[in-house]
């Protein structure tokens, strides 16, 4: 709670909302609900019907938690504003207000998302379940420390390149100007972007061609705008087998998303070359199965499975 009263959002709710009506599940419980429901990983309210009402309204500090109807009534009110950008923008606000400091590095993070919804979308790839569904492309841009300072949900396939000025828009309104130094990882699919996203004078810092190799980009934003381009590799030898100790640590985790038989080498080689994959994924070369590769039972143990399967919610 003190974690979540100290984010802004239950105050930003308030200016934002004002009230959903009078109710005995009135506006902080309920978003107090649904983001919980997001810490318990329940996706949606319908989710709460495998859980005693009791016990969730235990954490809520009440005598039972919202019922599915009741939840569904109070998104139905708040999406009746229509005020959720502004509600965003508000806790961005506050965000640059108390941690300014941790802006100074942004990063762009994308991420398709399931749609349960009624409304037709367009269908795109889910890697944890390997189905064509529908789905929407949400663009999380982060701080230093991984807390999310917005997001912006698209179509889903929606092209970072086609999303960014948008993005830049909202970056520069919130921080104030446009990036010194980006670092730039994807290559062809991304290059364009990252020399415009740079602001004038600025570094464009290449690390990699995941993406592929032969780059294209408006040389106009780069040469009149005196902006440089440079390379750089990851680590020097001691970064990397530092970086490798983190791993071994278990300070690190190589989250692996999907496993395939070697007969569907196939399939997940077309989910990387269209970057449909999230965190690793593995091919079952000569084991019969997973799991016979692990050499440090108690290691792993320690280490955590569920924290190294954490995208393969759904399983295979």
């Amino acid at each position: 709670m003190p974690a979540l009263i100290s984010g802004g959002v239950f105050e930003c709710a308030q200016k934002i909302y004002g009230s959903i009506g009078p109710a005995f599940y009135g506006l902080r419980t309920s978003l107090l609900t649904l983001l919980l429901m997001a810490l318990w990983r329940i996706k949606r309210p319908e989710g709460l019907k495998e859980h005693s009402p009791a016990d969730l309204g235990r954490v809520l500090g009440l005598d039972r938690a919202p019922e599915v109807k009741t939840l569904r009534r109070k998104l139905a009110r708040l999406a009746a504003h229509g005020r959720a950008a502004e509600f965003g923008r508000a806790l961005a606000q506050q965000r640059v207000a108390h941690r300014g400091a941790v802006l100074g590095f942004l990063y762009v993070d994308g991420h398709v998302r399931v749609y349960h919804g009624k409304y037709r979308l367009p269908k795109a790839h889910v890697a944890q379940m390997r189905l064509s569904m529908p789905a929407t492309s949400d663009y999380w841009i982060n701080d230093t420390v991984g807390d999310p300072l917005f997001v912006v949900t698209a179509e889903a396939n929606a092209n970072l390149v086609k999303m960014l000025p948008g993005i830049l828009k909202q970056v520069r309104s919130l921080v104030g100007d446009d990036p010194d130094i980006v670092f730039e990882h994807p290559g062809r699919q991304t290059m364009g972007a990252s020399i415009f996203t740079c602001k004038r004078g600025g570094t464009v810092v290449t690390c990699a061609a995941t993406s592929g190799y032969m780059v294209e980009f408006d040389n106009r934003h780069f040469w009149m705008k005196l902006k440089r381009l440079v390379s750089s590799h990851f680590a020097n030898y001691a970064e990397a087998w530092a970086a490798n100790r983190l791993v071994d640590q278990g300070r690190i985790h190589p989250l692996l998303s999907s496993v395939y038989p070697l007969t569907e080498v196939g399939v997940a080689a077309r989910s990387i070359h269209r970057n449909e994959h999230e965190g690793k994924i593995g091919v079952l070369c000569l084991a019969p199965r997973e799991g016979l590769g692990i050499e440090d039972p108690e290691k792993r143990d320690r280490i955590g499975e569920d924290k190294i399967t954490l995208f393969r919610r759904y399983g295979a």
